[in-house]
């Protein structure tokens, strides 16, 4: 009997055991269905608030959503891949973009064929075009009202750029770059057209001049790059930037520079990159001091640091690089020695033996002010 009660006892917890699990089994379904629910509902939810708070920002804002949300309805929102070949469409779902390259495109015929397909959305975060050799202009209205973000084509032979070439993108592009080409003309008087440029980079294009009034007023503009096109840039030519970050102007011949010339007006500039520029001199108030802009001067030819160039930019935290520059290390940087705090704001600055600025003993240049 002992045995018999514990056995039953024992089945008794088995089967309860079971019954347990299943109605906890059956406890979860229904919570993992509620929250689904509760999850599609939160999404719709968060969907309406993203929508109220976006509806009353700015207009390109408001439209970047809208057509966030028309894409994210789209079962693919990319155009017929038979249609558009050899260009390619990629279209992201989880960030909700899509993108276009077509390096391998083999006309400008051909490329305005292609955009006057049937395009199921319009509106593309990203142009690509890399390395390709047969396009080398781009006409008024070839992306027909296809618009971009951002337009990329480099590393080619691009030789003209008509006006109206980008006017389907005027009011989305926000990043332009041109780089390596051979571009000798540009219509710079378009840039104003685009009213949320951040980045334009032209560098490595043989451009026989830049117009003074180039960028002028280009308030959104942040990022401005022209390395190594050897055109001459006049003073004025950087002027009412008001939130520029970054200037790329490495080699060029930029000897000499003239005060005032980098008045961008911007409290936001952290840099400024002027190497091999063939910089030889440096006007007093040639750049405007702003705390925490580096200006990278390496590998030119300067071999005297004045003190009423300097000195008010290092007093302000502007940093300087410095590095293959042959300086005389002489009575003319005596100032700059006997005032250590100012040591931090260089980078590898040399003296043209080789010996590092930082390292100078002060009381070798005591005798420089006697003499003074």
């Amino acid at each position: 009997c002992v045995k018999f009660s514990a056995t039953m006892m024992l089945y008794k917890i088995i089967v309860f055991s079971i019954l347990l699990v299943k109605t906890c089994a059956s406890i979860s379904s229904l919570i993992s269905e509620s929250n689904k629910t509760n999850q599609f509902n939160a999404e719709n939810v968060h969907r309406n608030i993203l929508w109220k708070t976006f509806k009353f920002d700015n207009a390109t804002k408001e439209s970047r959503f809208h057509d966030e949300i028309q894409l994210s309805f789209l079962e693919d929102p990319c155009p017929n891949q038979n249609d558009i070949e050899p260009c390619t469409c990629y279209y992201n779902s989880n960030e909700i973009y899509i993108n276009m390259d077509c390096s391998k495109i083999e006309s400008e015929e051909h490329l305005k064929q292609i955009f006057g397909t049937s395009f199921p959305s319009k509106k593309f975060r990203r142009f690509q075009m890399t390395g390709n050799q047969n396009i080398k202009t781009l006409e008024t209205g070839v992306f027909k009202d296809v618009s971009f973000e951002e337009f990329h084509l480099n590393n080619g032979v691009l030789e003209n750029v008509e006006v109206g070439a980008l006017d389907s993108s005027k009011a989305t592009l926000t990043y332009l770059s041109l780089e390596s080409n051979i571009l000798k003309h540009f219509p710079f008087e378009i840039l104003k057209e685009f009213p949320n440029l951040k980045q334009f980079t032209i560098s490595s294009n043989p451009l026989e001049t830049v117009p003074v009034d180039a960028f002028n007023g280009l308030v959104s503009l942040e990022i401005l790059t022209l390395d190594h096109i050897n055109a001459i840039f006049e003073i004025g030519i950087f002027n009412n930037l008001p939130n520029l970050v970054s200037l790329g102007l490495r080699y060029n011949d930029l000897n000499p520079i003239p005060a005032s010339f980098f008045t961008t007006g911007s409290k936001n500039l952290q840099y400024i990159g002027l190497i091999g520029d063939g910089i030889e001199e440096i006007e007093p108030n040639a750049f405007e001091a702003v705390d925490g802009l580096c200006i990278d001067l390496d590998s030119n030819s300067l071999t005297v640091l004045e003190e009423d160039v300097w000195r008010p930019l290092l007093e302000a935290g502007v940093e300087l690089v410095l590095y293959q520059n042959p300086l005389v290390c002489d009575c003319s940087i005596a100032w700059l020695i006997q005032n250590p705090p100012l040591h931090s704001s260089f980078n590898h600055a040399t003296c043209h033996d080789g010996s590092l600025i930082q390292d100078l003993d002060p009381e070798d240049f005591a005798e420089c002010f006697y003499h003074m």
